[in-house]
């Protein structure tokens, strides 16, 4: 499946700002607001990754913080009171895209 200019100009459209920058530091505020200059330039890297079968580098990196569940936070020799979460590139989370490289 190839990806058009308008399916990514539609993602981008649709990106929560709120969230945290994921390891590129692109932050989705950027993206969402730049999307009609960088909808051409993404398409092509959507679509050479999807011929290619193959990810950029940087895609296959994500940032782990802990995040507090249970207990006390000062107890920071327990590790049980705490579950990683990754912080996953924007990029890589498009809707379509995602499912093509899972």
């Amino acid at each position: 499946p190839e990806f058009t200019i308008d399916d990514v100009m539609n993602a981008l459209k649709h990106l929560d700002v709120n969230k945290a920058s994921p390891p590129s530091d692109i932050s989705p505020f950027l993206l969402k607001n730049c999307r009609s200059v960088l909808a051409s330039q993404l398409t092509f890297i959507f679509n050479r990754s999807v011929s290619s079968g193959t990810v950029p580098l940087q895609w296959k990196k994500a940032n782990v913080v802990p995040i507090h569940k249970k207990g006390k936070r000062t107890d920071v020799s327990n590790y049980s009171i705490y579950r990683p979460v990754s912080l996953l590139p924007l990029l890589k989370c498009f809707k379509g895209f995602k499912a093509l490289f899972v």
